[in-house]
């Protein structure tokens, strides 16, 4: 099936509400998502375990569905979509657990690493500080900050991203046709120059409370880490650092004033475990990248030997003996190398004993 016809189907099944709760899960065992628009009520109802009557909803619903029309406003909107069974899919939030079965998405996601920065609404000067320059510094390693496009700390992290000349996911709690926050829209088309807004919600859907939740899964789930920058005990941002955790990734928080209400619980999150963001070192450390210009300098500080062996790595893993032979050196000084190069993480070596660069010349 071509990947336009496999997003038509997906489409059609998501449009049917009944059907939505068990999407993902059927589009994750490797389900014909053709096959199962063809299906009837009766064999449905023993492919999803579900009793006959919701079955028969089910293909009532599917009947119902204009894919062809969604299609059609898709397209006037400017947006895309792609589901669990596409390439293009997210891997980090593939990965995660209960992600959405569908996407839509503006503009173009991003394929650096990605981090998300979260926080109040109600930020005060110092949250929007760090919030900027935390937005800034991750750009500048090139990596995407991923937000909620909320007021405060939110969306400070985006356009700090953004001005650095980096990339950003906007995640949203509506439809993409929908305007929210409306003191934002003049920065939409910033954000579409190198990233991107996506959400879960079809088109129109409109910013209901029920649905921020549900959001704060998958900007937890795009990125490598959560970075929490300021949040009261109740904040949502906290459900975003739970869900981080749920999903087996990093949680990071701004330390803040004892005497702040707005940093109570970014200082809980530290005092259970979290690691302290001061800068995007915290979080490259956190999540095993290292800054371009950082890696730039180790490279600098080589020494003859050492640049020698990293430049035969460049290509494909080798072992000490293939190193010698092509080096012409000692095995003993080729070991020595390798071994610095592993301290300062230019290489690592493999199970088979090879070594592979892990930072190009």
């Amino acid at each position: 099936m071509s990947a336009g016809r496999r997003r038509r189907c997906v489409l059609a099944l998501s449009l049917a509400r009944s059907l939505a709760p068990v999407l993902g899960r059927l589009l994750r065992s490797g389900t014909d998502p053709e096959e199962l628009l063809g299906l009837s009520a009766h064999v449905l109802a023993e492919r999803l375990d579900v009793s006959q009557a919701a079955a028969e909803k089910v293909v009532r619903e599917l009947k119902t569905v204009d894919a062809a029309r969604e299609e059609a406003r898709l397209r006037s909107a400017g947006v895309w979509i792609t589901s669990l069974a596409d390439e293009d899919y997210p891997a980090a939030l593939a990965s995660a657990p209960s992600p959405p079965a569908l996407l839509y998405v503006k503009g173009e996601i991003p394929r650096e690493p990605a981090v998300a920065v979260v926080g109040s609404r109600r930020a005060t000067a110092y949250g929007l500080a760090a919030a900027e320059k935390l937005g800034r510094e991750l750009a500048e390693a090139e990596v995407t900050v991923v937000s909620g496009y909320a007021l405060g700390i939110d969306f400070a992290a985006h356009k700090a991203a953004v001005d650095a000349g980096g990339s950003t996911i906007a995640v949203l709690g509506c439809g993409l046709d929908v305007s929210y926050p409306r003191q934002h829209g003049y920065f939409a088309d910033s954000i579409l120059e190198s990233g991107c807004f996506v959400s879960e919600l079809p088109l129109g859907t409109p910013p209901l409370k029920q649905h921020f939740p549900a959001r704060n899964r998958i900007i937890s789930g795009l990125g490598m880490a959560t970075v929490v920058v300021e949040a009261g005990r109740n904040s949502g941002s906290l459900y975003t650092a739970d869900f981080a955790l749920a999903q087996g990734r990093e949680v990071l928080a701004v330390p803040g004033s004892i005497y702040a209400p707005l940093c109570a619980g970014t200082n809980a999150l530290l005092a259970d475990g979290a690691g302290p963001a001061r800068g995007a070192e915290d979080i490259l450390d956190a999540i095993g990248v290292e800054a371009p210009e950082r890696a730039k300098a180790k490279l600098e500080r080589l020494s003859k030997v050492e640049a020698e062996i990293l430049g035969f790595l460049g290509a494909e893993a080798l072992g000490i003996d293939e190193l010698t032979g092509r080096s012409a050196r000692e095995a003993a000084e080729v070991s020595t190398a390798l071994t610095l190069l592993e301290m300062k993480a230019l290489v690592r070596r493999g199970l088979d004993q090879r070594y592979v660069a892990t930072c190009a010349r």
